[in-house]
């Protein structure tokens, strides 16, 4: 729509006369007519997707695999759509005057509304850390915790995290948040390590951070006068990051290993992976989202006759399998029903987190 009124806005540059001014002016109106529809359809949408999403929270898959796979779909297609709709929005905010600066976009209220809230959040630290366990199975037992951040406006209320998290990323400070998060991580494990049980922490970091000479100095001295904590803290980082990170980048992560911390996968996003690559590289963690393993542990017992989504799905259990056995331990995320645990135990999964172990909780002084 920015484009339709570039367009007009050319044409009224050609046509001076009266006439066609007045026709231009006709034009202005309709497509400034048509992006208020427009904004007002992603309202609309933004609010059914929460909508849905709030239905889903309520439906319990126990007891039935196939159930809690189709549920998990569905989630993640509402957080692409809302994903979208964020885009979407931040776009309209930095472009609906037509190329004019950050400070005098006219687009989407609630884009600028975030946009302000998230500036104020992290300029004043109003930054949370929210604590979910990843647990062993079949015990139940809390083995790790993952951090993450959420940030609040200055009413004290939490942003929604997605569309926080893609506007800090969209206006440049991710790597801010990122080093305040890792120092803010080292602090805590410092105070967990006290407590009766012992328990690691999986902590993000960016490659924005791996890539910051200055702050990874400063960072790894910090690091290097508390040598305990690298039994607790678990550097994550995204498989992408770690198949680019070259030169100095690989140097640093080399350094935290020598150092004796460990490092982990995210989420991945594809099967196809080498599993001794990234055992020669030092990954101790990879995460894998649950739904992927429990499909095609079904299919493995519905027998040889594949599609080309089934053949998918045993891709991903090729590479839980490869993982194993380099000796690295996948972790099943995204266990968000009861119904999901007895296929993770007949593939003999370790490591699991989702909201049947616990749900992501605000870090107190003392976790």
């Amino acid at each position: 729509m920015i484009v339709w009124i570039a367009i007009a806005l050319s044409a009224l540059a050609v046509l001076l006369g009266g006439a066609a001014l007045a026709l231009a002016l006709g034009r202005l109106a309709t497509l400034r007519h048509q992006v208020r529809l427009a904004m007002a359809a992603a309202v609309e949408a933004a609010e059914r997707a929460d909508e849905a999403t709030a239905q889903l929270d309520r439906l319990d898959p126990e007891g039935n695999p196939a159930l809690a796979a189709e549920l998990e779909d569905v989630k993640q297609l509402l957080a692409q759509l809302a994903s979208r709709i964020d885009t979407a929005s931040g776009r309209a905010a930095i472009g609906a005057s037509g190329g004019a600066g950050r400070g005098e976009a006219t687009g989407s209220v609630a884009a600028q509304s975030m946009t302000v809230a998230v500036q104020e959040a992290i300029e004043a630290n109003r930054i949370d850390i929210y604590l979910q366990p990843v647990v062993t199975l079949p015990q139940r037992t809390p083995r790790f915790m993952t951090a993450s951040c959420r940030l609040r406006d200055s009413g004290g209320r939490v942003l929604p995290p997605d569309q926080a998290m893609a506007m800090v990323a969209h206006l440049g400070l991710a790597q801010e948040l990122d080093n305040q998060m890792l120092f803010r991580c080292v602090q805590m494990v410092r105070r967990m390590k006290r407590r009766p049980r012992k328990v690691g922490l999986f902590c993000s970091l960016s490659p924005a951070s791996l890539a910051d000479a200055d702050f990874f100095a400063q960072f790894s001295e910090y690091l290097e006068s508390e040598p305990e904590l690298a039994d607790f803290l678990v550097f994550e980082l995204p498989l992408a990051a770690l198949e680019d990170a070259g030169g100095a980048a690989a140097r640093r992560l080399t350094h935290l290993m020598e150092m004796g911390f460990h490092l982990g996968v995210t989420t991945l996003t594809t099967p196809r992976i080498s599993a001794e690559e990234l055992a020669q590289a030092g990954i101790s963690f990879v995460r894998i989202d649950a739904a992927h393993l429990i499909r095609a542990d079904r299919e493995e017992e519905e027998g040889p006759d594949l599609d080309l989504q089934e053949t998918a799905n045993r891709d991903w259990l090729s590479a839980y399998v490869a993982l194993r056995r380099e000796g690295i331990l996948p972790i099943a995320v995204h266990v968000d029903g009861e119904g999901q645990v007895p296929a993770l135990l007949d593939l003999e999964v370790g490591l699991a987190q989702g909201r049947v172990f616990g749900a992501a909780e605000l870090a107190g002084q003392e976790p």
